[in-house]
């Protein structure tokens, strides 16, 4: 009787919608007001200049190459409305996209392994390094000047020569204008992040195509409170622009979990029909479940990238000896990539007390810790405070409790040598439990290792193997080791970062 109920609900809810809007998903942010509108035919200009005469409606950008307009509505104006105007195919709420500030003060000490991938293979047996190939990326700019990614812009021999900013640095969002420019300086760091996987050109980041041509079209302002967003009007005018150059490869790391219907992936599926290559995201939302892949991955022919990993993970590991016994328990890579996380044994481990009572380890106090590794809950303060602190108190290490499933990667200001680790929340609630009953001390823990199940690890993808409305993704794995470069800063790497 409840799946009848049920089922007679949703029947009666979708006789509500209307069959040429395209809905988002309840989760989705959109621009108030504006919508992408996609015509019948071509005849777009004789379409946008009708659509211009309807009260309370305004064309402000047409893109051709998808029979579409970008529309401004007064609040009375629902997609309903446009809809029903004759001519109109379909219309889709303008979503948007956030993207967050990347920054990163750690610098490689492990190798890039191009092995994994099979790109090493490719340009030293075959030969093959993208000359030839007009390879562009839609995203937050590129610091063109780092000189591991050329050290120029459009120049004669320059390896970046195509590619716009279509917002400037001060575009805050609905109700700031616009500011384009020539030149798509990045500011917020995802972009070059990815820029470096397919352009580096050595010597420390070689990218899997540093032969090719490349382009990069801004689409993402400066950060305000730690992330900036773009929107599907944005994302088409990028992709628009991309194609008119002849791009050969567009590159799209970016996405939110949506219907492979949604307005910029299906406009970046007809470029593949016109024999675009169009390489996008699935996201990194593995730990929420199944069905939650990013749109535009999902959409029609495009090559949908996610990462992979091992059922199960052996990596390093400590021993820690307590009175409520001896337990070795996984730890995640270590926060500073040349201190290793290892001591003789019989090193105290001792809990930091706050003067509140918790174990945070976010503010000074007067205990001397001279000698022993510290243990501290991940807190809403950053480890780096963590890390300073428990450091200028006399601590040898820093073992952070996760608060949530698994592991993380932590930062460390450049001036905390000390090594430092996480642990999963139930490893760490065997540790506290022990150092409360009495002394705790570490055993010498030289090439120690664990296994871990896969979905203890600090990795959140890949998601699942489909969208919401069931298209299977991603066609393509790979694995989740990789370097990347930030914007004015050198050369960096992150275990746990997808790169497409």
């Amino acid at each position: 009787m409840t799946l009848v109920v049920y089922c007679i609900c949703m029947v009666n809810a979708t006789s509500k919608l209307h069959k040429r809007v395209m809905y988002s998903l309840p989760h989705v942010e959109t621009v108030s007001g504006s919508y992408i509108v996609e015509f019948e035919d071509e005849n777009i200009h004789t379409h946008s200049d009708n659509l211009n005469a309807m009260s309370s409606v305004s064309v402000h950008k047409k893109i051709t190459g998808f029979n579409s307009a970008i529309v401004a509505a007064a609040n009375h104006i629902t997609p309903e409305h446009i809809a029903d105007y004759p001519g109109v195919k379909r219309v889709w709420p303008n979503r948007k996209y956030f993207q967050s500030f990347q920054k990163s003060k750690r610098e490689i000490a492990a190798p890039y392994l191009h092995q994994m991938t099979g790109v090493a293979q490719a340009m030293q047996e075959f030969g093959l390094d993208g000359a030839g190939v007009n390879v562009c990326i839609i995203d937050s700019g590129v610091d063109y000047n780092h000189p591991e990614l050329g050290g120029c812009w459009k120049t004669e021999g320059c390896p970046w020569q195509l590619g716009y900013d279509f917002l400037g640095d001060e575009y805050r969002g609905e109700g700031t204008p616009l500011n384009p420019s020539d030149f798509p300086m990045d500011c917020l760091g995802h972009g070059t992040h990815v820029a470096g996987i397919i352009a580096g050109r050595g010597p420390q980041v070689h990218g899997v195509a540093p032969g090719a041509t490349f382009g990069m079209y801004r689409v993402y302002s400066c950060p305000v409170n730690g992330s900036s967003y773009t929107d599907s009007s944005i994302l088409l005018q990028a992709a628009e622009a991309a194609y008119n150059d002849g791009c050969n490869v567009i590159n799209v790391s970016l996405g939110l979990t949506g219907w492979s219907e949604d307005a910029f992936g299906v406009y970046l599926s007809t470029l593949v029909d016109k024999g675009v290559n169009v390489v996008a995201a699935v996201g990194n939302d593995g730990v929420n479940g199944l069905q939650v892949a990013s749109a535009p991955a999902v959409s029609h022919n495009l090559i949908s990238v996610g990462s992979v990993e091992n059922w199960s993970n052996t990596g390093n590991a400590t021993t820690i000896s307590t009175p409520a016994g001896e337990r070795t328990i996984g730890i995640s890579e270590r926060g500073r990539n040349d201190v290793e996380f290892i001591f003789p044994s019989n090193t105290p481990v001792v809990l930091f007390e706050d003067d509140d009572g918790g174990y945070t380890g976010c503010n000074p106090t007067g205990a001397d810790y001279t000698g022993s590794v510290v243990v501290v809950n991940r807190s809403d303060c950053p480890s780096e405070t963590q890390g300073d602190i428990v450091q200028s108190q006399g601590g040898i290490g820093m073992i952070v409790i996760n608060n949530v499933p698994g592991f993380t990667v932590m930062g460390l200001n450049e001036g905390t040598t000390i090594p430092a680790v996480t642990v999963r929340n139930e490893d760490g609630e065997f540790i506290i439990n022990g150092i409360e009953q009495g002394d705790s001390t570490l055993v010498a823990n030289f090439n120690t290792s664990a296994t871990v199940d896969k979905a203890e690890i600090m990795r959140a993808w890949p998601p699942g193997n489909s969208s919401v409305d069931q298209s299977t993704v991603p066609q393509v794995y790979m694995p989740n080791a990789i370097q990347y470069i930030r914007p004015g800063q050198t050369v960096n790497f992150m275990l746990y970062d997808v790169l497409i």
